[in-house]
């Protein structure tokens, strides 16, 4: 007698009317919930909570299957997925965890590229392995209005267009530029609100462009109270629970004298980048 694989299909449909609506999937093995979707840089975070219903489950969540399509219908996988304590890295990986019923495990799925600046996708498709059930569930949920879930103090900060995420509920705001002679400074303030991690400052991939399209890169970083100089340095720093902590980008290069309009500056944290658009040296 043939095995019998189950294959249940759930599309939620989520309207325009904003992100009080829900993304859940329910059936007798799993409760599955997306809980927030927003662009964090040049990355796409997709947050769930899994709940085993009735009794232990093994799960297995593989990267290469999981995808989104946009509204040109451009296909996009993961790179990176989390869940419980485990992270994996690279389109082909697979992450497992041993679901306890009735306990929420938290997970989370990272998209890079373009799909960060979408701003509706048509289509989340996340098939699940349920072992040793031999069970296969396809998640589907369609035409979700990014960002999707975020709280109303996240918005407030994302609203402010000197303020970027660099990681979950951990905002990076520009608060002034200083310019004297031909060095130019950028003072940040780094704020967790969630709890203490490690964030990581990179000046490889920090840089501003001016409005003559010259490019500049830093000579020198500050975290706190940790400095080093250099093009290709780099800071790490624990971030506590909303304590502040100020944070520098210096750059040095003789055009800065006569410079008076930035169109770009990118900001390298932890292996991403965060824009800021139009600023003035004055």
């Amino acid at each position: 007698m043939k095995k019998l694989f189950l294959l249940p299909i759930f599309i939620a449909f989520f309207s325009l009317s904003g992100f009080s609506q829900e993304l859940n999937f329910n059936n007798e093995n799993i409760s599955f919930q997306i809980t927030e979707i927003k662009a964090v840089g040049e990355q796409l975070h997709c947050k769930f909570i899994i709940t085993a219903v009735e009794s232990d489950e093994t799960i297995y969540i593989s990267l290469q299957k999981i995808r989104i399509f946009d509204t040109k219908g451009n296909e996009y996988n993961p790179e990176q997925g989390e869940i419980g304590k485990e992270k994996v890295t690279g389109k082909f990986s697979r992450m497992n965890s041993n679901i306890i019923a009735g306990v929420p495990v938290k997970g989370k799925i990272i998209f890079s590229g373009a799909v960060s600046k979408r701003k509706t996708l048509n289509l989340l498709e996340i098939p699940i392995n349920i072992a040793p059930k031999e069970t296969d569930v396809n998640i589907r949920f369609t035409n979700i209005i990014i960002p999707f879930g975020t709280s109303d103090a996240d918005k407030k900060l994302l609203n402010n267009p000197l303020s970027e995420e660099i990681d979950d509920a951990v905002f990076t705001e520009l608060k002034s530029i200083t310019k004297k002679s031909d060095t130019l400074t950028f003072n940040f303030i780094v704020t967790n609100y969630d709890d203490d991690k490690i964030e990581v400052l990179n000046a490889t991939s920090s840089k501003f462009i001016d409005d003559s399209g010259n490019e500049y890169y830093p000579n020198h970083i500050s975290f706190g109270n940790d400095k080093t100089d250099g093009r290709y340095a780099a800071l790490s720093k624990k971030c506590i629970n909303e304590v502040p902590i100020k944070m520098t980008v210096r750059f040095t290069d003789s055009k800065i004298v006569n410079l008076k309009k930035i169109i770009l500056l990118e900001l390298g944290m932890n292996n991403n980048k965060f824009q800021f658009r139009d600023l003035t040296t004055e």
